[in-house]
């Protein structure tokens, strides 16, 4: 998988545009903190509200099941994606494209207090990456969730893989928050992604 090298502007590190922008894709498609998705000046609503409970019986179980999952998972984000480049509101709000919910089911894991039922599934998610721009689906959408409300619970482990990986160094340039999360695992994962002095990720 290619690698994108990262960006300064204005002091804050950031990924190359494109991956910024499917940023906004990642958040506005689970409707948590975006109300618009904007990308190259359009702008498209975010996902009416209503979006079904997934039943946390729908955890990957075996092989076959978390290889369902993943890819769902990506392929209802580019769908997504697709729906904000092409400002297609009709492939955006078709109910029988919606393929989402692995997306809900990791909302609800780590926004109700099953994180730990979360992570595995980020760690594939970001392992089974199949191109920089599904990496960044999951960089901007449930890895900085579970980094932004569980960071100090899963920092030595993230701090882990991210010094072992290219992958998961990739995947956290793409999350946004870091001034947000505790002062040790903050210092430590500009380290090891080799944040220069006095500059910022986003």
């Amino acid at each position: 998988m290619p690698n994108k090298d990262p960006v300064f502007r204005n002091g804050v590190l950031s990924v190359s545009d494109p991956h910024v922008s499917e940023h906004g894709v990642s958040r506005g498609i689970i409707g948590l903190d975006n109300p618009l998705v904007t990308t190259d000046d359009k702008e498209i609503p975010e996902s009416e509200p209503g979006v079904p409970w997934v039943s946390p019986e729908r955890i990957p179980g075996n092989d076959q099941e978390l290889s369902e999952f993943i890819e769902l998972f990506y392929r209802d984000r580019e769908r997504t994606a697709k729906a904000v480049r092409e400002n297609n509101r009709a492939l955006l709000y078709d109910a029988e494209a919606y393929e989402g919910w692995p997306s809900r089911l990791l909302d609800q894991l780590i926004f109700e207090g099953r994180p730990e039922d979360a992570w595995p599934l980020v760690v594939e998610l970001v392992e089974q990456a199949p191109s920089e721009d599904a990496l960044g689906y999951v960089a901007a959408g449930p890895l900085e969730d579970l980094i932004q409300q569980h960071g100090d619970a899963f920092a030595d482990r993230t701090i882990e893989r991210a010094r072992a990986d290219q992958r998961w160094r990739s995947a956290l340039l793409g999350v946004w928050g870091w001034q947000d999360v505790s002062e040790p695992f903050r210092r430590t994962i500009y380290a090891v992604l080799e944040v220069p002095k006095g500059m910022e990720l986003r």
